[in-house]
């Protein structure tokens, strides 16, 4: 690697994809499946390490690194050949047609989860169960011991049988290694063809980045450069919040709070914002919350929790809003789908409500507007986080006859433009509420979410209410700072 930098060395580019290739094409294959497609995804990754030659040639494993952005890339393309592939059909139907696809999609589960775990515990894991090292070679290759390289091993496959489990994919002990001897075993031999076309590619798109030259806009090098992109974006957000945390240490926290938009302690139109900090759901501060259709709430960690079989309610002792503006910050615990809903009144032609929803199906996650009652889909997307393991941002908007909603990760800014819209007059009037749901078609038949706070207004939402009397205190910051720092470190090392 360290050649390949200095000189743009053919041979030693050529001798990293085939010492490196089977492992990838693995990879690809396993996620996308489908031949041109996977190699594509091959191709992409290699022209991302020839781009990432110098920050990567002194990093003692290249594995790890290939392993993660192998299945970013092919993530990435198998999300945009659904977005490509999607038509406007009910969620029933979308669900059964998706349900055939769940044994397929887990074959790729694994890599994604993978791909997740912390930089030592990958690099050990891809080299052993993946690439077929022993434990004394890994340990050479890591400059590490090997007690060290088994000790990251056990850890490393431990970690990834307690992600797996949160996708719903359930291994015995030894099974995750049995799962990866498998992947290991099925790893396909790159074609001596498909290596030099690899070899070929890197060297002009290299040549067109180091020259300034516009770069010809195939699908290989688009996706290489999307994950470059993310790449990118990923290390200055990161190095934003240590410059933000460091300030914090010198400045106080009210400074830096403000960097991050304002605080309003009034909003116009608010009807209220219940942030369920005062432990009760029934004293009217702001309003008070009863479940529905078989469900139980209760607080915890500030936090609504509901839960129940099919499609439990959270409802608030609010009169019927017909124009409506709702914003939750919300996280899926069991089940398939979390959302919030307006306009829940008399059916017509069996619709009883607009709700805005967050769904993950399989390893996809997408956020979309449907008729309540009749589960008719109104519009959906794709969106790139998992419901599962992050707090999401939710706002649907009623006005008249249209309506729209937002779906984006918390603590960022809402963007402006809207996921979807739609125009509608179906319903003209109803209550809101919010829901967490089930889908039998997936094997789920519990559903359970939090919801840190609700947000209901007769205007439109604007904003994120953060809580205007948030202190990030010296000591916070501090720890803060020093755990941004160490994941940063950890990055680096592993080339990320």
């Amino acid at each position: 690697m360290a050649r390949f930098a200095a000189v743009r060395d053919e041979g030693a580019f050529t001798e990293l994809v085939t010492r490196h290739g089977a492992m990838v094409l693995g990879v690809c294959k396993r996620i996308v499946r489908q031949r041109q497609d996977a190699e594509d995804a091959f191709q992409a990754v290699f022209l991302a390490l020839g781009a990432q030659a110098r920050p990567l040639r002194r990093i003692r494993s290249l594995s790890g690194w290939l392993h993660n952005v192998a299945v970013r890339v092919s993530c990435d393309i198998v999300r945009a050949n659904r977005r490509q592939s999607r038509k406007l059909e009910s969620l029933a139907e979308h669900r059964q047609r998706s349900g055939g696809q769940g044994k397929a999609d887990l074959q790729g589960v694994l890599d994604e989860e993978l791909a997740a775990l912390s930089p030592q515990y990958r690099e050990a894991v891809v080299l052993c169960d993946l690439e077929g090292r022993t434990r004394e070679e890994a340990a050479r290759q890591l400059a590490v011991s090997a007690g060290t390289v088994a000790s990251r091993l056990s850890r490393g496959r431990a970690a990834l049988r307690e992600r797996l489990l949160k996708r719903g994919v359930s291994l015995a002990a030894g099974g995750v290694a049995a799962a990866l001897g498998r992947c290991l075993e099925a790893s396909p031999s790159v074609p001596l063809g498909l290596t030099k076309q690899t070899v070929r590619a890197a060297q002009r798109f290299l040549a067109a980045r180091g020259g300034g030259e516009v770069i010809a806009a195939d699908k290989i090098t688009t996706i290489a450069q999307g994950v470059l992109h993310t790449m990118f974006l990923s290390k200055i957000s990161t190095t934003v919040g240590i410059a933000a945390l460091a300030a914090a240490l010198v400045l106080g926290s009210g400074p830096v709070l403000s960097w991050f938009g304002p605080q309003p302690e009034a909003r116009a139109g608010t009807i209220f914002i219940d942030n369920f900090d005062d432990g009760s759901l029934t004293d009217n501060k702001p309003v008070s919350w009863r479940s529905d259709q078989g469900g139980s709430i209760r607080i915890q960690d500030q936090s609504l929790i509901l839960t129940g079989n099919s499609v439990p309610l959270a409802v608030p002792n609010t009169p019927n809003r017909p124009n409506v503006s709702i914003q939750a910050r919300v996280r899926l615990l069991e089940g398939t789908s979390i959302g919030l809903a307006g306009r829940r009144g008399v059916p017509v032609n069996g619709r009883e409500s607009y709700f805005a929803y967050l769904v993950r199906d399989g390893a996809t996650n997408y956020a979309g507007i449907a008729y309540g009652g009749s589960v008719q889909g109104i519009d959906e997307v794709e969106v790139p986080f998992d419901v599962r393991f992050e707090d999401v941002n939710l706002q649907l908007d009623i006005f008249g006859n249209q309506i729209k909603y937002w779906a984006w990760p918390a603590n960022q800014p809402r963007p402006a433009a809207p996921l979807g819209e739609a125009i509608d007059n179906t319903l003209t009037n109803g209550s809101i509420f919010a829901f967490a749901g089930s889908d039998a078609l997936s094997g789920a038949t519990r559903a359970s979410g939090a919801f840190r706070y609700i947000y209901v207004s007769d205007t439109p939402i604007v904003d994120v209410p953060e809580p205007s009397t948030a202190v990030l205190g010296s000591l916070g910051a501090a720890s803060l700072f020093c755990f941004a720092f160490r994941a940063r470190l950890a990055r680096v090392r592993s080339g990320d």
